[in-house]
């Protein structure tokens, strides 16, 4: 039982991190492509 509920939490923070991530990495190709764009404007 309480093997089970911190395998939960484990899986739970794993994929919590997994989302992080990818936000991250969302983030980081905005600003890449926006910085790109301003740039290659100029």
């Amino acid at each position: 039982m309480a093997l089970q509920a911190s395998e939960s939490i484990a899986m739970q923070s794993n994929i919590l991190m997994i989302q992080a991530q990818h936000r991250t990495a969302e983030i980081m190709t905005h600003l890449a492509s926006k910085s790109f764009s301003t740039s290659h404007v100029e």
